[in-house]
């Protein structure tokens, strides 16, 4: 059903961008035709491209045009929502001029397409180079009562596989290695798929953190990938996945995860760890609309991902709707705290627009009662 509605509210948008286009251009004929033609082929051929992925997750070509056609959407959805906008500014302009759009000149109305795809190009290549750039880094200071301290970072919505951002990958491990944490916390969505290109990723935490405890919760996508390769990558690595399961992080404060909800309703499995939830926790999980069974629970920060932040147009403005009303940062639910992060990986386009990628750091301090403090970057 979800994979349903986002096709077809992709039709209609491609739709709505050819005929606005065409209107704008006032084509005609076969050139019409051919030009309906390229937008719908090029705005599905991430389904095709997908499709052959998955069938051979280590072939080069296949990986190429993932990456070529989630490029298109994201240049189709950024443009989308200038067109959206720019309907709504003429929508307003008949209502206060009484004059239409097609009243105006053709060389005035070929200049609206050109600047409407044109900035939709601009903003999609400023968009590939800010999912392209090392994460900014968000701290939050934790005190606990009787807690030691300690340093943590989370590392959210990688998305490795055939078709992400190696080098963007490798300067966010430096980032985190820099900041030297006790331990790393992944509240899911490591993986897009089980290429070759996807494990020796992966293996780059280890290259980084050969010591250091990796906590992992599953994500949607793991779900996508395969539950038995993800379980056994997580085993090869050394990485401890919690499934409903809950350890202590450092005296004073344990860490527990859960599973996305592909796996078991947010409820079951908030049911199920909640005995052992003692003392001061950290609950990763991926999706943040958990965090509201865990209202009535001081002394917790639920740490989640998910949204990305809605990662680009015109999703920013919109993913809150479908995440029990979280975008991304800080929240504070009931007696609950939860962090959002925008993740530091892309699924789709590779593209980020007011979302750029983000690192956590998570520094614990001992003190009389349980707060959390929020700052933009380490001093």
């Amino acid at each position: 059903m979800f994979f349903f509605i986002v096709f077809t509210v992709w039709a209609y948008a491609l739709t709505h961008i050819f005929l606005r286009t065409q209107g704008l251009l006032k084509l005609k004929g076969a050139v019409r035709i051919l030009f309906g033609v390229l937008l719908f082929l090029s705005g599905f051929a991430y389904v095709p491209a997908r499709i052959m992925l998955a069938a051979n997750p280590d072939a080069k070509f296949a990986g190429l045009l993932t990456a070529a056609s989630a490029l298109v959407i994201g240049f189709g959805a950024i443009l989308w929502t200038l067109v959206f906008a720019f309907d709504i500014g003429a929508a307003a302009a008949w209502i206060t001029t009484r004059k239409r759009i097609r009243h105006v000149s053709h060389r005035t109305s070929r200049a609206i397409a050109a600047t409407l795809w044109g900035l939709a190009g601009v903003l999609s290549v400023l968009g590939f180079i800010v999912a392209n750039s090392t994460p900014s880094v968000t701290k939050l200071t934790l005190t606990v009562p009787n807690a030691e301290a300690g340093r943590f970072v989370v590392i959210s919505d990688v998305h490795l596989g055939a078709a992400s951002l190696r080098d963007q990958w490798s300067r966010t491990l430096e980032t985190a290695s820099e900041l030297k944490p006790d331990a790393i916390l992944i509240p899911g969505d490591l993986i897009d798929d089980h290429s070759r290109r996807t494990w020796s990723q992966v293996a780059l935490i280890r290259e980084f953190f050969p010591t250091q405890p990796v906590y992992v919760t599953t994500g949607n996508h793991e779900f996508y990938a395969g539950t038995r390769e993800f379980l056994e990558l997580c085993e090869k690595l050394r990485f401890r996945l919690l499934r409903q399961e809950a350890t202590a992080l450092s005296p004073g404060l344990t860490v527990v995860g859960i599973d996305d909800s592909h796996f078991m309703s947010a409820n079951r499995a908030v049911e199920e760890i909640r005995p052992r939830m003692e003392d001061a926790v950290i609950l990763l999980t991926h999706r943040p609309a958990s965090a509201r069974l865990l209202s009535d629970r001081s002394m917790t920060l639920v740490l989640a991902g998910h949204t990305h932040g809605g990662q680009t147009l015109p999703m920013v403005f919109l993913v809150a709707l479908g995440n029990g009303g979280f975008r991304s940062g800080l929240y504070t639910v009931g007696e609950a705290n939860l962090y959002v992060s925008r993740g530091t990986g892309v699924w789709g386009p590779l593209i980020r627009i007011l979302a750029p990628p983000e690192l956590v750091l998570i520094e614990v301090r001992p003190g009389r009662r349980f707060e959390v403090g929020y700052t933009r970057r380490p001093g």
